[in-house]
């Protein structure tokens, strides 16, 4: 990543602020599937709009995915970015200083961060399955302790309960 100007970094903080989403994904496919003991977990960061700009310019700032999903029915052609694991973690960091409303996500992307640093517990006894070629393929995956497991799944309900768009909140009424 480049260095660049506040100005660029606070108009790409409002961006994330108002269209993003900084959160933490929990894949649940290695487990569920028996090649698993424990769920990865990633940050990431994304934004979707209706114009390109903006996906462009965090692409060109931060790395990342950029991508355009078709119009379908009523919807209009988006343009979405993504970064994920260690781009998200410092594309937060640059735009730390100039969020407002998902600064908490952000430095809750930063625990989870430290948290993968942690040495792991060793690895998993071996387990065979078939690949998507037919062929057997055995693999053994690094383990977390269930301390660990534990700290990362607080921190995942904690940025999904913060991620949460109201529509399961009450709010009153204004008259």
């Amino acid at each position: 990543m480049t260095e660049h100007s506040d100005i660029t970094l606070a108009y790409l903080a409002g961006a994330i602020d108002s269209d993003g989403c900084i959160t933490i994904v929990r894949l649940t496919y290695a487990v569920r599937s028996g090649k698993g003991r424990t769920p990865p977990f990633h940050e990431q960061i994304s934004l979707k709009q209706a114009s390109s700009e903006i996906a462009d310019l965090l692409k060109e700032t931060f790395g990342g995915w950029r991508w355009d999903k078709p119009a379908k029915g009523t919807h209009r052609k988006m343009y979405e970015w993504r970064a994920e694991c260690s781009l998200a973690v410092a594309a937060a960091r640059a735009l730390l200083p100039y969020l407002r409303i998902k600064r908490q996500q952000a430095e809750l992307l930063f625990k989870m961060d430290r948290l993968k640093e942690q040495p792991r517990e060793g690895l998993s006894p071996p387990s065979q399955y078939r690949n998507r070629w037919g062929s057997i393929t055995t693999v053994r995956h690094s383990m977390i302790s269930e301390e660990q497991l534990r700290q990362r799944e607080t921190l995942w309900h904690a940025i999904k309960a913060l991620n949460m768009n109201g529509n399961n909140v009450r709010r009153p009424l204004l008259i």
